[in-house]
């Protein structure tokens, strides 16, 4: 199966150079849709023009992001703080969203 997600420019990039293994979303209904072996294809949010595909290796779900980012390096991520990162992650996802969902961690590969 093929999903489609955005990817701020920042995120996008570090994902298309391999230095963002690990994309974090809400576990919700859509993300309750992946399995092992799909392909993400990842957009620049702000070109949607260019994009790359992933597959995805494994998923991680946990109850919280900070949960999650304890588990892995915080690079992983494409992050270098963990703090910074969840003050970020907070501007996209509610802490109401959070608990009511769960997330999760997909980490991919390139194809």
């Amino acid at each position: 199966m093929v999903h489609s997600m955005g990817l701020a420019t920042e995120y996008f990039r570090k994902m298309k150079n391999g230095t963002k293994t690990i994309e974090c979303r809400l576990y919700d209904g859509k993300r309750k849709l992946l399995a092992l072996g799909d392909t993400i294809e990842f957009s620049d949010a702000q070109n949607g023009t260019d994009t790359i595909s992933v597959e995805i290796v494994a998923l991680h779900p946990f109850p919280t992001f900070s949960e999650l980012l304890d588990r892995f390096p915080i690079s992983s991520f494409g992050a270098h703080d963990k703090d910074d990162f969840l003050t970020i992650l907070k501007r996209f996802y509610s802490e109401e969203d959070e608990k009511k969902y769960g997330v999760i961690g997909i980490e991919v590969m390139r194809r």
